[in-house]
């Protein structure tokens, strides 16, 4: 088929296609269509993390993007309700065993992000003020001590 014409195909039915039809389900406020395209979305995402994943080895297969070209049919045309199938025969019992778990971890990442926004917050914060820069004393509020760009390329002409 041509790697360039694959490669399109690809776009078209892994993203815009999906992206059109959860548009109309939006616009039709159709939830039943609306769950279903949510579930699209997630076994695509699932499909597209697991190639990412997998990719360096995959590329070098003939004929790969026909192939992926060829599951992604498969998981978005709806005819096929292989997103539906995958959704409920694997994701979700999968995901109802591991619930405790995954919840956890994914609090365990929040806690750290926050922590190391803190972090590189204050850091930045004693740095400004080794600088001789204050803090504002309320958001929004300019320290008079503090010179403007402007102020500066005036003192030194």
């Amino acid at each position: 088929m041509g790697n360039a014409v694959s490669r399109l195909g690809c776009t078209v039915v892994g993203y815009l296609y999906p992206m059109y039809c959860t548009l109309k389900a939006l616009k039709n406020d159709d939830k039943e269509e609306t769950k279903n395209w949510l579930r699209n979305w997630f076994a695509l995402s699932c499909f597209f993390l697991s190639e990412r994943l997998a990719d360096p080895l995959l590329k070098v297969f003939p004929l790969y993007f026909e192939a992926k070209l060829a599951v992604l049919i498969w998981l978005t045309v709806p005819k096929f309700r292989a997103a539906e199938l995958l959704y409920k025969d694997y994701f979700m019992p999968l995901f109802l065993r591991h619930e405790n778990s995954i919840d956890r971890i994914f609090g365990n990442i929040q806690t750290a992000t926050l922590q190391a926004i803190h972090f590189i917050a204050a850091q930045a914060f004693n740095y400004l003020k080794q600088q001789g820069l204050q803090e504002p004393e309320e958001p929004g509020q300019v320290n008079q001590e503090s010179k403007t760009s402007r102020e500066i390329t005036d003192d030194s002409e």
